[in-house]
């Protein structure tokens, strides 16, 4: 017994499952993929115009607040940015995020993820430009303002990134 999807495509009856999780893992890897060619267009982009971004090696965070890392953009043009190594997870090994993969950039003389060069990115071209804060509103506006410089493709790893970031730390239980 099959089911005919479209032209060409006899599915088992009982395999569907199976089918729908390899196409959703195509749509995933196929947004990712995307995403981190135009995280490295917006990098560039913006490092052609005279934007640093310097990765923060201290304890702590870079900047106490929003308006901290704003003064910095406008009087410096200059962005510093949490890399990811200190901060995602809690003790967990770094595996299985496509944006953890290395993306040959050395800054600090340490190699980029394309996580590190996202979070530089999108802290300028969601929050600086758009004067919004850290917090879970300010977070929602960077996402808002940020996403259109996506395409339709590399939106849904963009939102799920972001959002799924704001979520997990300004929403979830036990904070």
């Amino acid at each position: 017994l099959t089911l005919l999807l479209g032209k060409n495509h006899d599915i088992p009856v009982g395999d569907h499952d199976l089918y729908a999780n390899q196409e959703i893992a195509r749509a995933v890897k196929a947004s990712y993929d995307a995403f981190k060619r135009e995280i490295l267009d917006q990098y560039n982009y913006l490092t052609e115009r005279g934007i640093r971004f310097e990765p923060w090696t201290q304890d702590g965070q870079p900047y106490a607040n929003s308006g901290e890392m704003l003064k910095d953009v406008e009087e410096n043009g200059r962005l510093k940015f949490f890399l990811t190594e200190e901060g995602f997870g809690q003790g967990e090994e770094l595996v299985g995020n496509p944006l953890l993969e290395r993306t040959g950039i050395m800054l600090a003389g340490k190699e980029m993820t394309f996580n590190d060069l996202f979070r530089g990115v999108h802290d300028y071209m969601g929050h600086a430009a758009g004067g919004f804060s850290f917090g879970p509103r300010g977070e929602h506006n960077a996402w808002a303002a940020h996403m259109p410089t996506f395409s339709e493709a590399a939106r849904p790893a963009m939102s799920m990134e972001t959002r799924g970031q704001n979520s997990w730390v300004n929403f979830r239980q036990g904070l």
